[in-house]
């Protein structure tokens, strides 16, 4: 084990020989970079993106696509509709099982001082935007792709350079590049607890993280978004004997020859990288312990790449 550099969710290129990563603090915050597999190389290729995240290469290594935060609102918002009117209150946003999250306030005429009406007034929680950026390497020129406003962890499709899969907010949408410049979002699917899309080097398959409620699993797709298969599951034991919580699995990526499937998982009480067949089988630590005290893992739940594999050539 070797460090490389210094940043936050490393992608390799198909190659195996770069990788991209992104970097938020100073001097170069909120950057896209890339460095050489021997550490040497390290390149800046583009900046002044916000909070900058999620790298992944085209097939051809010519263009890096990222996510960032870009819009929407970023503190709490204060909204009123009338008692009896219909609320526009958005219930994906606003927890009623809250007892403080509704206030009802009197609406009183200014001039007469009489009673008119109650308005009900809640409170909107930041509601940022995050999109789809797409960064030519050597230009260094870029083209934003308008999919939507909750992109996150973007996947470039191996086998067809027209097309990057990401969770879309309420399901996987893919971005394909048409004739002409025109950009369309396909949706895959339409579950809002599809996060963290990866493919498969063939691009058969897509490997996710889904949220089973209250805790994650790493479920398999047909590219299509067909034939889903759950791969992790927490035993009966654990929670109904051991009393532990249920685990969970998340940040998959496939091996190089597409047979694997390496993904964090917390069931040793700590975040370590496991390894399982395409199928959910044979589930073991990659590593020993002696290599896992050494990877102080942080994962928080924000479609974050933890980390990326390949060949060593």
């Amino acid at each position: 084990m070797r460090k490389l550099t210094h940043g936050i969710d490393p992608a390799f290129s198909p190659s195996g020989r770069q990788v991209a990563f992104t970097r938020w603090e100073e001097p170069s915050k909120f950057s896209l970079w890339k460095i050489n597999l021997d550490g040497h190389g390290e390149t800046h290729i583009f900046g002044n993106t916000k909070q900058a995240k999620s790298p992944t290469w085209s097939p051809d290594e010519s263009k890096i696509a990222i996510n960032f935060q870009h819009g929407g609102t970023l503190k709490y918002t204060k909204e009123c509709d009338p008692l009896e009117s219909e609320w526009s209150l958005n219930p994906w946003l606003v927890d009623l099982r809250d007892e403080d999250a509704l206030e009802f306030v009197p609406d009183i005429n200014e001039e007469t001082g009489e009673l008119e009406g109650i308005d009900v007034c809640w409170k909107n929680p930041p509601d940022a935007h995050w999109k789809l950026r797409v960064i030519d390497i050597t230009s260094q020129t870029h083209e934003d792709v308008n999919i939507g406003n909750y992109i996150f962890r973007p996947d470039w499709n191996p086998i067809n350079p027209n097309q990057i899969i990401s969770s879309g907010g309420i399901g996987l949408v893919i971005a394909e590049f048409q004739d002409a410049g025109k950009q369309v979002a396909l949706p895959l699917t339409t579950d809002a607890g599809d996060r963290s899309p990866s493919y498969s080097p063939d691009g058969r398959y897509i490997v996710l993280n889904y949220h089973q409620r209250p805790n994650w699993d790493i479920h398999r797709l047909n590219a299509d978004g067909t034939g889903r298969v759950r791969l992790t599951k927490t035993p009966l034991y654990v929670t109904a004997v051991e009393k532990k919580p249920l685990w969970n699995n998340v940040s998959p990526v496939f091996s190089p020859d597409g047979s694997q499937i390496a993904f964090l998982t917390d069931r040793n009480e700590r975040w370590e990288i496991w390894v399982m067949g395409m199928d959910g089988s044979n589930q073991r630590q990659m590593f020993p312990d002696s290599i896992n005290d050494q990877l102080p893992i942080l994962y928080n739940m924000v479609d974050e790449r933890v980390f990326d594999w390949t060949y060593i050539f």
